[in-house]
């Protein structure tokens, strides 16, 4: 079975866009941009949210994306009805192959 099998969920990148504030700097705007991506999602593990727990970082989630996904923190994953806040993003063997987010679900 090939990587890219194991990707059987289509979640959507959501990043708010900034707005010009008309003095030379930018507001968090109200408009989104998203992109639909195949990904791969997993409840974190204990050893994960412990890690995570001790830097003051709440993790509910791990989602595997294909590298070269253009995320970064602070975006959302949009699965369905559920949304997945990026708290922080892993090349785990930096070889290009593929990254790991690791998300709190939120409401």
């Amino acid at each position: 079975m090939s990587y890219n099998q194991l990707l059987n969920k289509t979640l959507e990148v959501v990043r708010k866009l900034s707005a010009s504030d008309g003095m030379g700097g930018f507001t968090d705007g109200t408009d989104e941009e998203w992109i639909s991506v195949k990904g791969r999602i997993s409840p974190a593990s204990a050893q994960t949210q412990t890690m995570y727990q001790a830097l003051g970082v709440r993790v509910t989630h791990t989602v595997y994306l294909q590298a070269g996904v253009p995320v970064a923190e602070g975006n959302q994953l949009r699965y369905g009805t559920r949304y997945l806040l990026v708290k922080g993003i892993k090349d785990p063997d930096e070889s290009g192959h593929h990254l790991e987010l690791q998300c709190e679900e939120v409401r």
